[in-house]
């Protein structure tokens, strides 16, 4: 499609949007609230989960309500027939068209990641319950993905190939489609039998609303690998566990067995099974799809365990399934019977040892120096205690570390707490002011703006808002550009580069420096793996955004400007325009 094409899809949809608003407030809200009660429906349903609505914004419960009505209407054909029926005589030409186009495509909930941005708050996503390709218009999606949010649940509707969402946007930063899939399971006894994700949400839409409280629960990792809780019990005849003490080390209480592997890692893995034999329930359990299935390999082809278990679910998503559901992971009853309280002298000590964690491990996320002997002696451990718990962070660390040359020299880079805020838009952070003194003005005048003023971004801004372009619309101009040169879900590159410009841009650096630098603190959300390939792409394609965007706008100066087909080589250098140092400031 040309850009015409698009502006024309643009504006139908508007259009679009616009008339449903009027048809819904004003006949098919009031409908549904009189003949149907579904209003009444969903005060009554969200009443179990009043602990958690409490502490959500006053404005969810009526954007959830309408989004619920719609839902259950526009989602089921037979509803909105018995709509048309009752609404027909005093229904326009329009809204009647509209009605029929519903019945025969009706509203659905849509779980989806967007594959890339189109134009102007069209985006291309992909739906993972029917698997495939989506053309969506929407501002709010465009703007969240551009914030680095990228797995979303969503009310949609068709108009003529073109979606648009309907009430609350959810977006999810630590849950995937197998915590949905698993919640699903849970929450709807239909989904073991169909599978189908959107219809079980369309069912029972409530408590997945809920999750709304763990949209921002990030996503845990450990040596690159996720945090997921796996979990199936099945009915057996018989289980003899004598037969797998050369594997398993073996426990027994109250006729329930537990085998726990044992060449098992440190946690928080563990590889466990367990066999009730009074209910002869067969249980296996672990930390990792991977483990799961070496338990079922382990225990042999007599007992059949699905290659998927029926839970299977991230930290984050079992904290949610306990906290909405009030389900625990079926191991927990088995776990509780093995649990030993710990000697009150032992939990004293354990106390300690935590609290001392926790003070070291805020010191290290926010760069705070400290001293281990004070450590040792404000909370009565050796001074050698604290350096084994030091070890783990450096450790962990090492874990995590890609081997590349370059960078800069005498750097240190920011503490964690600085990190996780790169993510978040450039526009609006509170990482960095953006100085509108007379100086800064003077430079955008002199500096900045003869360049931007070529570019086609700057004019179809200053096209569609009908103005100049002037210092304050920058942000936004930097934003489209990185992401017309960088293909990034969220704004860590461009945010981390203006942080080391800001540290290091007073002298000429090489822009592979720069490049060697991201790549250290954030190779992990940037890179596939650590291949000398993929490291190689991205220094070439960070060096084509430094120049088509860092120097175009006049945020860099170039030592020796390089030939536009020798940029990729990422050998020039740069350092931090006059403009920059006056505009931009950085909060330590």
């Amino acid at each position: 499609m040309n850009k015409e094409q698009i502006d024309k899809l643009i504006g139908e949809s508007t259009r679009v949007s616009d008339d449903l608003s009027l048809l819904m407030m004003e006949k098919l809200l009031p409908w549904a609230d009189m003949k149907e009660k579904l209003f009444k429906n969903f005060k009554k349903s969200l009443y179990s989960y009043q602990n958690l609505v409490q502490e959500l914004p006053p404005e969810w419960e009526d954007a959830c309500s309408v989004q619920y009505v719609a839902g259950k209407v526009l989602g089921s054909p037979s509803r909105m027939k018995k709509f048309f029926n009752y609404a027909r005589t005093f229904l326009s030409s329009s809204e009647e068209k509209m009605i029929r186009y519903f019945r025969e495509n009706p509203w659905f909930y849509s779980v989806f990641t967007v594959e890339e941005p189109v134009y102007n708050n069209l985006l291309r996503v992909f739906d993972h319950v029917e698997e495939k390709s989506l053309l969506l218009y929407s501002k709010g999606v465009f703007d969240l993905y551009r914030e680095g949010k990228n797995f979303f649940l969503c009310l949609l509707f068709n108009w003529e190939g073109i979606y648009q969402t309907y009430g609350p946007i959810n977006y999810f930063n630590g849950f995937d489609l197998t915590d949905l899939k698993c919640f699903a399971g849970l929450v709807s006894p239909h989904f073991k039998h169909t599978g189908n994700l959107s219809k079980a949400i369309a069912r029972n839409p409530i408590p997945f609303y809920m999750l709304y409280s763990f949209a921002e629960l990030p996503v845990i990792f450990r040596r690159n690998e996720k945090m997921v809780i796996c979990s199936h019990e099945i009915k057996v005849p018989d289980f003899d566990p004598e037969l797998y003490v050369k594997t398993f080390n073996i426990e027994e209480k109250q006729g329930v067995y537990k085998l726990e592997l044992k060449s098992s890692k440190e946690p928080p893995y563990f590889y466990t099974v367990y066999f009730d034999s009074k209910k002869g329930l067969l249980s296996i359990n672990s930390m990792g799809i991977k483990r799961y299935r070496e338990l079922c390999s382990l225990l042999g082809s007599r007992y059949k365990f699905p290659q998927e278990p029926f839970f299977c679910a991230s930290m984050q998503m079992v904290l949610a399934i306990k906290e909405i559901l009030g389900i625990e992971p079926p191991s927990h009853r088995f776990e509780e019977l093995f649990h030993e309280e710990p000697e009150p002298d032992t939990d004293e000590e354990l106390n300690r040892l935590n609290a001392m964690i926790g003070e070291i491990n805020e010191m290290y996320n926010h760069g705070i120096p400290y001293s281990i002997e004070e450590i040792a002696e404000k909370y009565d451990f050796p001074v050698e205690t604290v350096k084994q718990v030091q070890k783990l962070f450096q450790k962990f660390e090492k874990e995590h570390e890609i081997k590349i040359q370059g960078g800069f020299k005498e750097f240190t880079p920011p503490p964690p707490i600085l990190r996780m805020k790169m993510r978040g838009s450039f526009k609006e952070n509170d990482l960095f002011k953006f100085n509108n003194s007379k100086l800064a003005r003077a430079l955008f005048s002199r500096q900045v703006l003869p360049r931007i003023s070529i570019l086609d971004e700057a004019g179809e801004y200053m096209v569609e808002q009908q103005v100049e372009f002037s210092l304050s619309d920058l942000p936004r101009l930097i934003e489209d550009l990185y992401f017309k040169h960088i293909s990034s879900g969220d704004y860590t590159i461009l945010l981390y580069t203006m942080y080391l410009l800001s540290q290091q841009g007073e002298s000429y650096h090489k822009v592979r420096d720069y490049a060697v630098e991201v790549l250290k603190i954030f190779w992990q959300v940037i890179l596939p793996s650590r291949k000398k390939t993929h490291i190689k792409r991205f220094i070439s394609n960070y060096a084509g955004f430094c120049y088509n965007v860092l120097y175009r706008v006049g945020l860099v100066e170039i030592e020796q400007e390089p030939d536009e087909k020798d940029v990729q080589k990422a050998e020039y250098s740069i350092k931090a325009s006059s403009f920059f140092r006056e505009w931009l400031m950085f909060f330590s």
